[in-house]
């Protein structure tokens, strides 16, 4: 579903050919908003390509939403989690309390992603 000559085409063919996607249900679907887990996926995939260090692990358990992780993303967030990428937004819950929400099949926004790179660029230098 990559259409060729398009400005993404050579960069989701690197991705899927060094492992960094690897799409679901055969594709890639480059016009599809991009979840949260699959956002700790790609930078999960990417650092272990490049050959660095992912063997922190996080505990998102106390997390709201924790359970809706899909098993897929399981390694990656917890990759996140513990490398400090990702720790959940502030939310509130039912009982006034401020928890953090992990949210991972909710769409990710621009500011989200340029801040997981800032933390991902300044965590491997």
């Amino acid at each position: 579903d990559v259409a060729e000559g398009k400005y993404y085409t050579d960069a989701v063919c690197w991705a899927y050919a060094t492992g960094v996607t690897t799409g679901t249900d055969g594709k890639f679907n480059p016009t599809a908003k991009l979840t949260r887990q699959q956002m700790a996926a790609f930078f999960f995939r990417f650092a272990e390509v490049m050959g660095m260090d992912t063997s922190a692990r996080g505990d998102y358990s106390s997390m709201v939403n924790a359970d809706k992780v899909s098993g897929y993303a399981e390694e990656a967030v917890e990759w996140a989690v513990g490398a400090g990428l990702i720790s959940g937004s502030d939310t509130t819950d039912a009982y006034g309390n401020m928890v953090k929400d992990l949210n991972p099949a909710g769409n990710t926004t621009r500011a989200q992603v340029a801040t997981i790179l800032m933390r991902f660029c300044e965590g491997n230098k």
